[in-house]
């Protein structure tokens, strides 16, 4: 499974195909033994896993949890984990998991981040057993404002982290989760309703989809998806436009497609009276400038309607 059509994919983009293929139903339309074949390759003497097997690999200390998740998720999805070396990626895993907390690759510090990575690839391997579940919620609670719902670093990804953490270890009990629903809502911008970092963030140039989903993720793992049903009054309403590198890319690769883009006549969009205000007296000055010559076509034109009239009434006259 590649990335796009020209760039090469790996561990990464098959945690996300299995999964996406799984939902609509069509897990079939994919070679599940090639791909599985890659997780296999990926594995490195350490346990840990590069992306894809072709690459270069880097030294085995800088391999990290963000790849090996992917892997460990793939394979576990297709229920075929035995098919790579576990003890050794459980030797990885805890080789990054460090005084309560874990770090994305083994000579890296801890980081509240790396946390869920860290749980979810146990949970894959049947080793939660292995680290003390006490000490990583301690971790986890000493980076999170419990009063204010959110992330100590008071950011919406960062939050997410930590909940989706504390789900995993079974402590949601340990925060006040209505404060969490609230801080989130307050992300949501009133703007156009998209989220966006923190309340205190630009309601436009802060807005990004990685919010949404971090939002979205953090809702549901509460079960409160619920309240984005309530209505909200937005400022300006949302307007969706297709990127122009989609249009050249269909251009590129499918030749002679006819899309909307070619079927709509394309206007400038311009702000008439702005135009007019900021440009008034060079317009009068033109005007000014260009009224003789107007007139005197027009005259001209009046001329020539009147001399094809009489040529007509003659003609009738003779007749």
């Amino acid at each position: 499974m590649n990335y796009s059509k020209e760039s090469p994919g790996g561990a990464t983009v098959c945690s996300w195909a299995v999964e996406l293929f799984s939902k609509l139903g069509i897990i079939n339309e994919l070679d599940l033994d090639a791909i599985v074949e890659l997780i296999w390759q990926s594995q490195m003497s350490n346990g840990g896993f590069i992306d894809h097997p072709c690459q270069e690999p880097p030294p085995l200390e800088y391999l990290d949890l963000i790849v090996a998740e992917s892997a460990l998720f793939t394979v576990h999805w297709l229920n075929r984990i035995n098919e790579i070396d576990t003890v050794l990626a459980l030797d990885f895993i805890l080789s990054c998991y460090k005084g309560g907390g874990f770090s994305y690759t083994p000579i890296s510090e801890i980081d509240v981040g790396a946390t869920p990575l860290g749980l979810l690839s146990l949970s894959y391997l049947g080793g939660l057993n292995n680290i003390n579940r006490e000490e990583v919620i301690a971790f986890v609670l000493s980076n999170y404002d419990n009063a204010g719902g959110h992330a100590k670093y008071e950011a919406i990804v960062e939050t997410e982290r930590l909940i989706w953490s504390l789900d995993l270890l079974d402590a949601l009990d340990r925060i006040d989760q209505d404060a969490v629903v609230d801080w989130v809502l307050r992300c949501q911008s009133t703007w156009q309703g998209a989220f966006i970092a923190s309340p205190d963030s630009d309601p436009i140039l802060d807005e990004r989809l990685e919010f949404v989903r971090a939002a979205l993720h953090i809702l549901q793992i509460l079960g409160r998806l619920d309240v984005l049903d309530e209505e909200i009054s937005l400022i300006m309403r949302p307007k969706h436009t297709i990127p122009q590198a989609y249009y050249d890319f269909i251009d590129e690769h499918f030749p002679g497609t006819t899309t909307s883009r070619q079927m709509w006549t394309i206007y400038p969009n311009i702000n008439i009276i702005a135009f007019l205000t900021e440009n008034a007296i060079p317009l009068t000055i033109a005007a000014v400038l260009l009224s003789p010559i107007g007139l005197a076509c027009y005259a001209d034109r009046v001329k020539r309607i009147e001399r094809a009239r009489q040529k007509k009434r003659r003609r009738k006259g003779t007749h």
